[in-house]
């Protein structure tokens, strides 16, 4: 498609110049045959995808400079990003992951160049060790408010217990680690972390603000006022937050 001759854009092509340029179909061609070889059970998805289901990889052959972009995704968490010099190795580590199912030093044994973070390593031991290590490694702002907000949280046994995200201005804790799933939802409270002061809202209340445009929070004010709305509002059967097996992934959207 010559874009500079088109004058009318649709959706469909937007999304099919948008395919062309992070896999251009020569490319996705030699994808696809490398699959066949490996006597992969999976199709390539519009030239680029790889899924199974709580997996998946996106393999981005169009960069500038030639690389391949691959990602690991698993229960809607992208683990990891590598950047390798050639297809055949792409497809092989999208292979291992989403078709064999291997986790990460399996796959770095087999292709050298894919080397995944701590993060990926903490959560194959188990979902608990995995949560510890995020909240010491919990990365946040600068502001004192924000520093005392979070130093205060992770002295809480259990908050600790829970995971954390980022979602537009909030920082919420949530039962489950990764949101893959028909019922995997961000249910419990989240901060709305200003200069000095902090907004406790529950998922329901946010989801008004950003549907709505109707704001409201159960209450505000400064970092140790803020805990104290957080521990007060928690529901009281919390355990550690969960990672879903893929068995758990198959009973909840009925694949099974």
């Amino acid at each position: 498609m010559d874009i500079s001759k088109k004058t009318k854009w649709t959706w469909k092509d937007g999304l099919d110049h948008f395919r062309k340029m992070i896999a251009p179909p020569d490319k996705a061609l030699i994808i696809q045959n490398e699959l066949t070889r490996l006597n992969s059970r999976l199709p390539l998805e519009n030239g680029f995808l790889i899924s199974d289901k709580n997996r998946q990889s996106q393999i981005i052959t169009g960069l500038a400079d030639g690389s391949i972009s691959i990602d690991f995704w698993e229960n809607g968490i992208c683990w990891h990003t590598q950047l390798l010099k050639d297809i055949p190795a792409a497809t092989n580590a999208a292979y291992l992951w989403n078709d064999i199912r291997e986790n990460s030093g399996f796959i770095e044994k087999e292709i050298p160049s894919v080397l995944f973070p701590e993060k990926r390593k903490q959560i194959e031991i188990s979902s608990q060790q995995y949560i510890k290590w995020h909240w010491q490694h919990l990365v946040y702002g600068n502001t004192k408010t924000e520093n005392e907000f979070i130093e205060l949280l992770k002295d809480n046994s259990t908050i600790t217990k829970l995971m954390t995200f980022h979602q537009l201005w909030d920082f919420g804790l949530s039962r489950h680690i990764g949101n893959y799933g028909n019922d995997l939802k961000n249910d419990l409270l989240r901060a709305k972390i200003q200069d000095k002061i902090i907004e406790v809202r529950t998922e329901e209340m946010a989801r008004d603000d950003y549907g709505k445009g109707v704001h409201n929070c159960i209450g505000k004010g400064d970092a140790p006022t803020a805990y104290k709305l957080i521990v007060d509002n928690l529901p009281a059967d919390l355990d550690w937050a969960e990672y879903q097996t893929l068995e758990q992934y198959l009973n909840r959207t009925g694949l099974r």
